[in-house]
């Protein structure tokens, strides 16, 4: 029986050294997997302080030997260990910490209070402040650049979703929005990159129809009388040319002119 214990002593140790050391290496290559390597880094411990509970119990050499409650003193301080190393890898922080200034500027606010999960190949973050209905979520690991990913955003935290933005990997994105927050979409936007020569494209009704243009560049047009127009600024006003006559037009959102009623 002894031996059984050794044994399963020396298999917990080495387990234990394993998990730990394999959590750590990964930690400080890839800190954005804490909340989830930190979980083996408990389990590193647990084994380590069973193995050491065992060795005690062998060493004690009798079951009635004081010494064999630091075997379960081993198995409480294993569950406080966990318990702890729970709290911390599930708390909020600020997952912006590590990005670009830029990134980090343009990102949502409420990133850099958040908590994160990971399932699978996935990875999810939502506000430490559960009255907002924002969500990340995206394809996260070494083969993956977040990409596809979906954000939910609630703009002002009243707990309705306000947009949903979906990415693919070559940066093309859909976004519907939600202007009245009656569980509606009323617009949505498509986006054909990143690039300069992208352009963007908005339906301000969601009859099927785009109603504005944006790019490539910085070159605006809205669709009126099935064409697209250039949008000129003048004095803080937009205009477009429409039978050769200056007329003002609204972009945001764009409405449709007709010049044939």
């Amino acid at each position: 029986m002894q031996r059984i214990y050794f044994i399963v002593g020396l298999l917990c140790t080495g387990f234990g050294l394993w998990i730990s050391s394999g959590a750590t290496i990964r930690y400080f290559f890839s800190p954005y997997e804490f909340f989830s390597t930190i979980n083996l880094a408990g389990l590193g411990v647990v084994g380590l302080v069973l193995a050491i509970g065992i060795f005690s119990w062998l060493k004690s050499g009798s079951l009635r030997s004081g010494k064999v409650a630091w075997f379960f003193v081993g198995a409480a301080i294993s569950w406080m260990a966990w318990t702890i190393s729970n709290a911390v890898v599930y708390r909020a922080k600020d997952y912006t910490k590590h990005w670009p200034t830029h990134d980090r500027e343009s990102a949502p606010e409420w990133m850099s209070n958040a908590k994160g999960r990971r399932l699978g190949n996935y990875r999810w973050l939502a506000p430490a402040d559960s009255s907002n209905a924002s969500a990340l979520i995206e394809l996260y690991g070494p083969k993956f650049n977040g990409l596809p990913g979906f954000l939910i955003e609630d703009e002002n935290g009243d707990g309705s979703v306000d947009s949903i933005l979906i990415s693919d990997s070559a940066h093309r994105t859909f976004e519907f929005d939600d202007k009245n927050g009656d569980g509606v979409f009323d617009t949505y936007e498509y986006t054909t990159g990143f690039d300069p020569d992208s352009k963007s494209y908005r339906d301000d009704n969601m009859d099927g129809q785009y109603d504005f243009r944006l790019g490539p560049g910085r070159v605006m047009a809205v669709f009126i009388d099935s064409q697209w127009r250039d949008v000129v600024f003048k004095d803080g006003k937009s205009f477009v040319e429409l039978e050769g006559k200056v007329t003002p037009v609204e972009v945001f959102p764009a409405v449709k002119l007709m010049t044939k009623e």
